[in-house]
């Protein structure tokens, strides 16, 4: 299902003072958006604050993708794999097939000390999970 709040403070969070702005801390970013737009307790506490936690609980409860598409807008999507770092990488789907997201391509893109932008949706691949959060 579409999560149109969360995609909307998802491109809130890309200029907003309250949002991490360092390199390295998708995770950060993406429990800011979540908790910004449904209250400091929607991040199920279950998965605390760890990547590695939160990645293992993706890869057992979220929706795996293999090979059925990006999710929709507002979804929250897993990246894992080589090319993702060692504990893989997480951002929000946006409109026009995009995915804003806190990541060290923005900040050594453009070197002004901040690591949040917008790629297109199909720039990281197939999601390995999609969580549907709805709040």
């Amino acid at each position: 299902m579409e999560n149109l709040k969360l995609a909307a403070e998802a491109q809130l969070a890309l200029s907003a003072e309250w949002a991490e702005r360092m390199p390295g801390f998708c995770l950060r970013w993406v429990r800011e958006c979540v908790q910004h737009a449904y209250g400091n307790n929607a991040w199920p506490a279950p998965l605390g604050l760890d990547a590695a936690g939160v990645m293992g609980w993706a890869l057992r409860n979220a929706k795996a993708t293999t090979g059925e598409g990006y999710g929709m807008i507002g979804n929250i999507l897993f990246y894992t794999g080589p090319e993702h770092g060692i504990h893989g990488h997480v951002v929000i789907r946006i409109p026009g097939n995009q995915i804003a997201e806190n990541s060290v391509v923005h900040f050594n893109g453009t070197f002004s000390g901040d690591a949040r932008g917008v790629r297109p949706l199909e720039s990281l691949g197939i999601p390995t999970a999609v969580w549907d959060f709805t709040g």
